[in-house]
């Protein structure tokens, strides 16, 4: 039998004994050292101390050795657990807030003016808009008609017009219109009718204005004083009352009720 060094080599045999050697290494697993706080003066066991008052919650657990299928050892159960929180139910508080009471929306600048014919005092009516700033402008006794020409022209200059001439009794266009209720906005301002039904001279309009909006509620009465008025009133209060956005009233109503029997 031929020597094993003659076959292989010496540094062929030095590289397998040492393969060998690591392998033996391998097939007991380690001990890992036990901690010094866990052992008393005579070896025996440590009973464990109380945790100090103002120690972070985390604790670490002791490591253990877990063997694997080729033969190598892994270390595991060292890392540092935290306690698992306990989820309480959120705390609800039901806060009640008026409706209209917070504004979030844009700041919007109205006029109310009894304008008393329109057509004769528009380039005057654009000057004071102008001077003061004013986004929208909400006029009675406008004197117009459904072909009225100034309001052709705010159309075309890019103004929102919403109008509502008073119905003629007799087919007579020469002669004066009385009454008539509109709104006008500038360039930027959606307005949209609303139809009440109501046979009152009144306008209500939504006004839009980027994340802004509103409703509001034009009334012109004149003549006598009837019951009937406050009955129709009344139904459209109601009406425009169920409206989710602000709500603002303005007008005519040509009542005193600092005289009898309205006091």
């Amino acid at each position: 039998m031929r020597d094993i060094h003659d076959v292989y080599g010496r540094r062929a045999v030095v590289a397998v004994q040492q393969c060998a050697s690591v392998q033996s290494q391998r097939a007991e697993p380690p001990t890992l050292p036990r901690p010094m706080d866990s052992l008393s003066t005579e070896g025996r066991p440590r009973l464990p101390l109380p945790r100090p008052p103002g120690r972070s919650s985390m604790c670490r657990p002791l490591p253990t050795v877990r063997r694997l299928d080729h033969g190598a050892y892994v270390i595991t159960g060292n890392r540092a657990t935290t306690p698992a929180k306990v989820r309480r139910p959120p705390s609800v508080i039901t806060v009640h807030v008026d409706r209209h009471s917070v504004s979030t929306g844009a700041e919007l600048a109205f006029s109310y003016l009894n304008i008393r014919a329109l057509t004769y005092k528009l380039d005057d009516l654009l000057e004071v808009r102008h001077d003061l700033s004013i986004d929208v402008m909400f006029l009675i006794e406008t004197w117009h008609d459904t072909d009225c020409v100034a309001f052709q022209r705010l159309r075309v200059d890019g103004f929102q017009v919403v109008d509502r001439p008073r119905p003629r009794k007799v087919a007579d266009t020469l002669a004066i219109n009385h009454g008539g209720v509109a709104a006008v906005a500038k360039p930027g301002i959606r307005l949209t009718a609303l139809d009440l039904g109501m046979a009152l001279e009144l306008l209500s309009v939504h006004v839009v204005t980027g994340s802004s909006s509103c409703v509001v509620l034009l009334v012109y009465r004149t003549g006598p004083i009837t019951s009937a008025f406050f009955a129709k009133f009344t139904d459209v209060l109601d009406r425009v009352a169920t409206n989710v956005h602000p709500l603002y009233i303005m007008g005519d109503l040509n009542i005193r009720l600092d005289l009898s029997p309205w006091n």
